[in-house]
């Protein structure tokens, strides 16, 4: 696309959001489980994502457009707002059972379960035989084992491959020892799906 062009279109985007940001705050805001604050950060926070848009150029389409985004976000952010408590105590405790995994900054967990909760957010929030925070619980157990396995694996291996470690503390690793730390967890029924790259949720969280 000519670059032009494609700035003609991002103004014209810009201004498809600044002329529909008013009915996007007053949807988030019949939301009554969202603070006032929350619905603005939502609504403000789309306008980092407005690259992202490639539909046709009329206020219907963009509206459609921002909704698909902001319904889960806003869910994302109910969600994680009532059960921080209970999300934060069960990472500390996945964690702290194992002296492999303690040293794990938690805040770096926080952040992956975060990604995961919001990829999740239509599964977890299903109606079904298992309540939500059985399902968050059970969702930070198995990533915490999956973070608990990767790192187990790596200690094995370095520690295996001592003398294959160069003078500045790298160890040299095969194919093989490089595919034995790649592994998938997957559970049908909850949607669960990890593999070891956490991939970047398409919307931005700031953890209290």
């Amino acid at each position: 696309m000519d670059a032009t062009i494609r700035d003609g279109r991002s103004e014209t985007v810009r201004e498809l959001y600044r002329a529909t940001f008013g009915t996007i705050l007053n949807t988030l805001q019949e939301d009554r489980d969202l603070l006032a604050a929350q619905a603005f950060d939502i609504a403000d926070g789309l306008s980092q994502h407005l690259d992202q848009y490639d539909g046709e150029l009329d206020q219907y389409s963009f509206l459609l457009w921002e909704l698909s985004i902001l319904e889960p976000a806003s869910r994302f952010i109910v969600l994680t707002s009532k059960y921080r408590k209970l999300i934060r105590y069960r990472i500390h405790q996945e964690l702290a059972s194992s002296m492999v995994d303690v040293a794990l900054s938690e805040e770096d967990a926080l952040q992956e379960v975060h990604l995961l909760i919001f990829q999740l957010i239509d599964s977890l929030t299903k109606r079904g035989a298992a309540r939500l925070p059985t399902r968050l619980s059970a969702l930070i157990r198995r990533h915490c084992g999956f973070i608990h396995k990767k790192r187990s694996n790596r200690a094995r291996i370095v520690a295996e491959a001592g003398e294959s470690i160069g003078s500045r503390g790298v160890a040299i690793l095969t194919a093989a020892e490089l595919a034995s730390q790649r592994f998938d967890q997957t559970d049908g029924e909850d949607g669960y799906y990890r593999s070891e790259t956490v991939k970047q949720a398409s919307w931005g969280y700031r953890s209290a």
